[in-house]
């Protein structure tokens, strides 16, 4: 297959992760993250960017709060600091919880969306 046509099955172990273990679903979350970008990255964000944006540095980069803070907003402490950690600690049970759902939904339905042609190669 070439350019558009060719199919990603990148995220087709959803179907086999046991969305009743914590451990589980938050690597799955981690990968998704990390990868950041398709249908599935976008079935589980939403309009949660800057969250998993922070989420994806903190778990994922390793990057500590003060400098997500500071690429996120230019300062490294204060009010915007605290305001990140706070939305990353909801944000992180929020998108657990997103995660468990889409997972079951994925299962209920047989498969899981395809990354397809250029999102794949990105």
């Amino acid at each position: 297959m070439s350019g558009s046509e060719k199919i990603d099955g990148r995220f087709a172990y959803l179907l086999e992760v046991n969305e009743k273990n914590e451990y589980d679903v938050c690597c799955a979350l981690a990968d998704i993250l990390s990868y950041g970008r398709g249908r599935v990255y976008d079935e589980l964000v939403g309009d949660m960017q800057d969250v998993a944006q922070a989420m994806s540095m903190l778990y994922v980069e390793n990057k500590r709060y003060e400098e997500i803070a500071w690429t996120l907003y230019g300062v490294s402490s204060g009010r915007k600091l605290d305001s990140l950690r706070k939305s990353v600690s909801r944000g992180k049970e929020y998108l657990k919880k997103r995660m468990t759902c889409l997972i079951i939904e994925y299962k209920r339905r047989g498969y899981v969306p395809f990354v397809v042609g250029e999102e794949a190669v990105k």
